[in-house]
């Protein structure tokens, strides 16, 4: 059987999710996101009061742009292409963009389980 570079990377992050779903984590409790300097600061109330003011707080299209961007890093990957981060002056490729994609799918699944933490604010009449 040939598993491709990317085979490798998917199924080491999809035993990363589930040691993490066995592990008995609360549902309250979400992992923090994953470290990567270009995106900044990142926290579970940061990203929650993002996606309620860019949102209204559905979470929704927050997941789907990360899921789009993680299908094209994956394209980009099984291209052995790389990418540029410009404001960072960085490249990836191989290896390093494998990385990448692992902390992708890391913060997808963060944002997966804020979404199911955090609710859309009642307003009161």
């Amino acid at each position: 059987m040939n598993i491709s570079r990317f085979g490798r990377f998917a199924a080491g992050a999809l035993v990363l999710a589930l040691v993490a779903a066995s592990a008995g984590e609360s549902k309250a409790a979400c992992a923090a996101f994953p470290d990567v300097s270009w995106w900044g600061k990142i926290s579970h109330e940061r990203i929650n009061r993002y996606v309620q003011r860019k949102h209204d707080g559905n979470w929704s299209p927050y997941i789907a742009k990360w899921e789009r961007q993680l299908a094209k890093v994956k394209d980009i990957y099984d291209r052995d292409s790389s990418i540029v981060i410009k404001k960072r002056g960085i490249t990836l490729k191989g290896d390093a963009l494998g990385d990448y994609i692992i902390k992708i799918v890391e913060r997808i699944d963060v944002t997966r389980c804020l979404a199911g933490n955090f609710r859309k604010p009642s307003r009161s009449s």
